[in-house]
């Protein structure tokens, strides 16, 4: 029977005892595919073939095998029901991910998401009749769905736009709360707009300069919202410093001791064909951590132009701008300086350098670091720095997909999963 006033599905088996139908078992069905207007259910399954002691000891299937094939029986028969319930959802779900304004045509982070933009894209439609009348609104409304999705503010939309009585919204965070979802969907997004961010600097660095940036400061723009390639701690880094006089300093020391012009008998010079690429200059960035209270570090970044390869003149000159942080009086003791010498190409006397001062480090772009411990020298070829990133960012979506999957299947406990395709579902004991 429907219950109009419970947003559960709850299964209960009855067995005779002493000539009386009696609750034996309680469950509670649930299954990704249902509509989130399917409702609350009681469900009363009895039989007069099954022996009293088939219910009672209905939580040993892995000891009677009967036992398991009535479950089976009993999940497969909730599935079908339900499903015959389930046919103006599915028929909407599969005209919505045909229409063009579907976010996920192509991919999503998460299916999760999918499974949760699906509901609430329903539900959309049930009070707005945005896809049946080909609304074009629904070029604002699925990305703004998708992005609130993302952004963890689910309960906005779902009180503000599609304005849910309690029930609903009760429904929808014990889903939420359930599976962890909310995490999983934003970390999977962050994941996924990474992968994408480090594409387009792959692409930047080797030969698609010009087709992707046309001035110097839209590059220098790009590079500033990317430190987190360095180090997942420069996430939040900010970019500018708070002390402007250090700003002023570390620009003036730059001019002083990187400036210089590549040649080839230094062999610094990286052969490019395309004139606009040859033109883009050395870039320099900065930001500033904070540590804790007293302490700060500042990341200095000296991307080299594409044509120019490291070489031992590059590492003198970094070099020199340490030593000068280390002695020039007008750089605070307090402060710790992380220094990167970055560039496409290290020429060989450069490497040979590099990989003798490495031995013992774990850090790969190690070059230098200070009596004081507070100044490092990092060298970094790009193309390592893609693909430790790539391999990181690659290792952490396996993981989330993986979770994916669990948060999907967490619900189940007392009842194995069966598969029927599309009509997989989860039956998890409850006390009665």
């Amino acid at each position: 029977m429907q219950i109009k006033k419970l947003d559960k599905i709850k299964i209960f088996l009855t067995t005779k005892n002493a000539g009386i139908q009696t609750i034996a078992s309680g469950f509670e069905f649930d299954a990704s595919w249902l509509s989130p207007k399917i409702g609350g259910w009681f469900i009363y399954i009895g039989s007069n073939s099954l022996s009293s002691d088939m219910y009672r000891n209905v939580d040993l299937d892995g000891l009677d095998e009967n036992v398991k094939h009535y479950k089976d029986f009993v999940k497969t028969q909730l599935n079908d029901f339900f499903k015959e319930k389930n046919t103006e959802f599915d028929n909407f779900t599969e005209k919505l991910k045909e229409d063009e304004y579907y976010p996920y045509r192509e991919k999503s982070s998460s299916k999760s998401k999918v499974i949760l933009f699906d509901k609430i894209a329903y539900l959309v439609e049930d009070k707005y009749h945005l896809l049946n009348e080909q609304n074009k609104l629904r070029e604002i409304i699925y990305p703004l769905i998708d992005r609130t999705i993302s952004n963890g503010e689910l309960d906005k939309i779902l009180r503000s736009i599609l304005k849910l009585n309690n029930k609903m919204l009760s429904k929808f965070d014990d889903l939420l709360d359930k599976t962890e979802l909310e995490n999983i969907i934003e970390f999977s997004d962050k994941v996924a707009r990474k992968l994408e961010d480090i594409d387009f600097l792959e692409k930047l660095v080797y030969s698609e300069i010009s087709k992707n940036v046309k001035e110097r400061k839209e590059l220098h723009k790009f590079l500033e919202k990317l430190l987190w390639v360095f180090g997942e701690e420069y996430n939040d880094s900010t970019r500018l410093l708070s002390d402007k006089n250090l700003e002023k300093n570390l620009l003036e020391l730059r001019e002083k001791t990187l400036k210089y012009k590549p040649s080839k008998n230094e062999d610094n010079i990286n052969e490019l064909k395309e004139n606009n690429i040859k033109s883009i200059t050395d870039l320099f960035l900065y930001s500033e951590k904070i540590l804790d209270q007293d302490k700060r570090e500042v990341l200095i970044i000296e991307l080299k132009a594409p044509k120019v390869k490291i070489s031992p003149k590059e590492l003198d000159q970094v070099m020199k701008y340490a030593q000068e942080i280390e002695e020039m009086g007008v750089f605070p003791d307090r402060l710790t300086y992380k220094i990167l010498l970055v560039s496409s190409d290290i020429n060989k006397r450069a490497k040979f350098d590099i990989e003798g001062r490495q031995k013992g480090q774990n850090n790969p772009y190690f070059y230098f670091k200070n009596e004081q411990g507070n100044i490092e020298v990092w060298v970094i070829k790009w193309s390592s720095i893609i693909e430790n990133v790539k391999r990181k960012l690659k290792y952490m979506s396996h993981i989330l997909e993986t979770k994916d999957v669990d948060v999907q299947d967490k619900a189940i406990k007392d009842f194995e999963d069966i598969d029927f395709g599309k009509a997989s579902s989860t039956l998890k004991k409850v006390a009665v």
